[in-house]
């Protein structure tokens, strides 16, 4: 690991510390076959449409958390295609849902890096 991957971690965990930056909320994680832990999360509740080749995807929530394996979700063991889960209310305020997760689709900027992880949820 280099130098600017170890500043990326840190800056990732700083970015999504609930204490350090207004709008984070603590989420439900629960890997397929595991347990469910809570993480920090920013929930994007009104992500904008993303056309691509099979027509329009459209996440009902995005959310960026730590690429970190127990910070976050680290992208290397991520599933996906929806059998991982995330339980977030799609309604600020509302009743949490739990959502499959999904990669945004190839070519979406700043999506992903080594501190930090842009998800799709529906």
């Amino acid at each position: 690991m280099g130098i600017q991957d170890k500043i990326d971690q840190g800056l990732a965990v700083f970015h999504i510390d609930a204490d350090a930056l207004p709008g984070v909320e603590s989420v439900s994680y629960t890997p397929s076959g595991g347990s469910a832990r809570t993480i920090s999360a920013i929930v994007d509740r009104s992500p904008a449409a993303m056309i691509t080749d099979n027509g329009v995807s459209t996440p009902r929530v995005r959310i960026t958390v730590a690429n970190h394996a127990t910070r976050g979700i680290l992208s290397s063991a991520v599933n996906q295609h929806g059998a991982d889960k995330v339980s977030v209310a799609v309604m600020q305020g509302g009743t949490a849902e739990s959502l499959g997760v999904y990669l945004p689709p190839p070519g979406t900027p700043g999506t992903q890096d080594a501190g930090m992880i842009v998800l799709d949820l529906r």
